[in-house]
């Protein structure tokens, strides 16, 4: 990161980064060789940040998590936290309660924003900003040196948010067709008192009329004769008178 650019309100005065308790005063160097985020104030908490993201950032910015808005950019403008550089943050907290929770804002080179909730900002030595697995989550180490991550908790809201969109896509889902359903039974009913309220119409059959056979006098045909069949002669059989 280069030439980190001093918040001030005049010439010669600095304002601390702060979240709703006011101005406090300016240290004239950093307390060590990192670059710093914010400004050194006499109140304010310093903790090392690590930009684990893979690209630079451009915005770093805090709000106590549960509150509505973010406050200032705290790298000012034409200044980036270039990718796996270890800066120093200073920040006043906006209370006294070391176990308070920060969300974090950080604004990528292309414009993409990262947000990292309920971080244990108040009471960290070090965090290092990561995002994988499609969520994004703060490794850190705090005063006491206990080791943690809010990976776990990321990803389980990222479950829930899912589930919710999933149940609120399915319920649309479902009242569209409850919807369509009872207009096309509405339709039905309609056409079925229009259709009883219309007059019956009668139609005209045709009868049918008997129609007598035809008679057709018959033919009489006379029997062919019989074949006469000449006398058979005895033989050696003699007449005498």
């Amino acid at each position: 990161m280069k030439s980190y650019k001093p918040l001030t309100l005049f010439a010669g005065a600095c304002i601390a980064v702060t979240l709703g308790l006011g101005i406090g005063g300016c240290s004239s160097e950093p307390a060590d060789n990192h670059e710093v985020i914010g400004i050194e104030a006499e109140n304010a908490q310093s903790v090392l940040v690590t930009n684990g993201l893979g690209t630079n950032v451009t915005g770093f910015a805090i709000r106590e998590s549960g509150t509505g808005s973010y406050g200032q950019n705290l790298i000012g403008t034409d200044v980036v936290f270039d990718a796996s550089e270890e800066d120093r943050l200073s920040f006043t907290p906006a209370s006294e309660d070391v176990n308070a929770l920060y969300d974090v804002r950080l604004t990528l080179e292309d414009g993409t924003e990262r947000e990292f909730i309920e971080v244990p900002l108040a009471n960290a030595k070090s965090l290092t900003f990561n995002y994988a697995d499609d969520v994004a989550y703060v490794d850190y180490v705090l005063s006491d040196d206990t080791e943690g991550s809010t990976k776990d908790a990321a990803l389980a809201r990222k479950k829930a948010e899912e589930e919710a969109k999933k149940a609120e896509e399915e319920a649309k889902k479902k009242a569209e067709e409850e919807a369509k359903k009872a207009e096309e039974e509405a339709a039905a009913a309609a056409a079925a008192a229009e259709e009883q309220a219309a007059p019956e119409e009668t139609y005209y059959e045709e009868p049918t009329y008997y129609e007598e056979p035809s008679y057709s006098e018959p033919t009489y045909e006379e029997p062919a004769a019989p074949t006469q069949q000449e006398d058979t002669c005895l033989p050696d059989v003699v007449f005498r008178n």
